[in-house]
């Protein structure tokens, strides 16, 4: 479980960063994951704002094995949360499809998931 200390201080340390380095949002891994699809996978919804600032795109970014956005990576472990911000910022992620041609719908279906 994470607790909010622990999210406001993961909080406080995405602003230094995007202080630091406004781009290290579209930095990728070596799995093609971003800080977007670390902060789906983990539920860090309150970050989600944080990252997003003036961009438009990074949101956008897949990975390199499935092709899913950060989305994708929500809907996969229920993360409703951070799926509502993302489609904030990232509406037309809706509509993307992984490489097997799934949105965030058939994945959350598949994997009988509810919010959590």
């Amino acid at each position: 479980m994470i607790y909010l200390a622990d999210i406001l201080r993961k909080s406080e340390c995405v602003k230094l960063l995007m202080d630091k380095d406004k781009y290290f949002i579209y930095g990728q891994d070596d799995n093609g994951w971003t800080v977007f699809h670390y902060v789906a996978c983990n539920n860090l919804y309150t970050i989600v704002e944080n990252l997003v600032g003036g961009d438009t795109s990074a949101g956008y970014l897949r990975d390199n094995k499935y092709k899913r956005t950060a989305l994708h990576v929500a809907a996969y472990k229920g993360n409703v949360r951070v799926m509502e911000k993302l489609l904030q910022y990232y509406p037309s992620c809706w509509d993307m499809v992984d490489k097997n041609g799934q949105n965030i719908m058939h994945i959350a279906v598949e994997q009988n998931r509810k919010e959590g």
